[in-house]
């Protein structure tokens, strides 16, 4: 078994634990602010796909011409 597929359950522990913080506090401002909490608007998540389909294009291009 190669080293890359050992993982230290310490190191994984503390990413839990801090992830879990991390969403404590999420949850705590969205309670104490839920004036401030508004819809992502569809219109990114177009732009975004537009941006993914275009970084492909061009890395298609470069592999065909590279």
């Amino acid at each position: 078994m190669s080293k890359s597929n050992v993982v230290s359950f310490d190191k994984k522990g503390s990413e839990i634990r801090a992830k879990g913080d991390f969403l404590a506090l999420i949850d705590s401002d969205i309670k104490s602010n839920p004036n401030c909490v508004q819809p992502i608007p569809a219109g990114i998540f177009e732009r975004a796909e537009r941006f993914r389909r275009l970084a492909e294009e061009n890395r298609q291009r470069e592999l065909l011409e590279g």
